[in-house]
């Protein structure tokens, strides 16, 4: 929106542009009607452009998030493996370890 400063000086330039008789006051008054909707839609666009900034910055939050949980599901899937992997490999000792002694009371 234009600020009432900004609206007074054209006013005060509108007014000094129609007594210089540069133009005539309607036309003027039609430019500065003009001036208005122009820099109304341009307030408009503004906040749809901010609109959309702050949308794409929360969906790459969520993004982000996502992407968080995926990471922590992936590190929970590991830990499970290695202690499967460490519960093999302790089993596989313990019979070898059977194994060996049976052995060796066969001797």
């Amino acid at each position: 929106m234009r600020s009432q400063q900004t609206q007074k000086h054209d006013v005060t330039v509108a007014q000094a542009v129609t007594v210089a008789g540069v133009l005539p006051a309607v036309q003027v008054a039609e430019a500065m009607a003009q001036a208005v909707v122009i820099t109304t839609a341009q307030a408009a666009t503004v906040q749809v452009v901010q609109a959309v900034a702050t949308l794409i910055q929360a969906v790459d939050q969520v993004a982000t998030t996502a992407q968080d949980q995926m990471d922590l599901v992936a590190q929970a899937v590991q830990a499970a493996d290695d202690v499967c992997s460490n519960d093999v490999a302790a089993q596989d000792q313990a019979e070898a370890g059977v194994l060996a002694e049976a052995v060796a009371n066969l001797a």
